[in-house]
């Protein structure tokens, strides 16, 4: 049961992480909330959600149309734990 209730925590902090870096992209542009999400076609609420780490079952199409927008290449990558 342990092993199921760390992978949970450990894709909660992912998806805060996601949220976390499509913010940083945003402020780094300067664009309010209200711009951004109308500049994605999503609706204000659910850029908030984005933000917030609550991606839910947002596909990687999602993704890679937000690093479009944004201006930045999609780099999704993988490490191994020490």
């Amino acid at each position: 049961m342990g092993h199921h209730r760390n992978r949970i925590k450990a894709w909660q902090a992912c998806q805060k992480e996601i949220g976390a870096q499509i913010k940083n992209m945003r402020l780094e542009l300067d664009l309010p909330p209200q711009i951004a999400a109308e500049l994605l076609h999503i609706g204000l609420n659910q850029l908030l959600y984005l933000e917030n780490g609550y991606i839910g079952k947002m596909q990687i199409t999602v993704l890679h149309a937000l690093a479009y927008k944004y201006h930045y290449k999609l780099k999704i990558s993988f490490e191994k734990k020490t």
